[in-house]
């Protein structure tokens, strides 16, 4: 399972609440249930279940490498010194697009951020 940040998390289920409310909308429009039948209504309400287990996860996990990086472009750093493959090549990733990491324009996948030192940089020195 991929690490994802508390904020992720809540707009995950906000988001997730709110579909589920308009496609119970729609279908009782559409007549396609009865909002006033119970076993349906049954299965529609197992959502909330979802949602507080969702809620449940745990967060305290750290986040690291590609993770990171993607979390610190999320919040609007420009650029990230990281370390790529497996000859460890240090490379300033500057944009994230379709799951995949550019430095000036050449793809990489899993960049592992990096402090000055060449040490990997933890969440909390990242500010996160």
């Amino acid at each position: 399972m991929s690490k994802i940040t508390k904020k992720q998390l809540q707009r995950d289920i906000y988001n997730l609440a709110t579909e589920l409310t308009n496609l119970k909308i729609e279908l009782s429009e559409n007549n396609v249930i009865d909002i006033n039948s119970k076993p349906q209504l049954k299965q529609l309400d197992q959502s909330d279940d979802i949602a507080k287990e969702l809620a449940e996860v745990d967060l305290s996990i750290e986040l690291t490498g590609s993770e990171l990086c993607r979390a610190m472009l999320e919040r609007g750093d420009n650029y990230i010194m990281c370390v790529v493959g497996t000859i460890k090549e240090v490379v300033i990733i500057d944009t994230v697009q379709d799951g995949c990491f550019y430095s000036k324009g050449v793809r990489y996948l899993n960049p592992k951020p990096i402090n000055n030192q060449g040490e990997p940089l933890t969440q909390a020195e990242a500010g996160l």
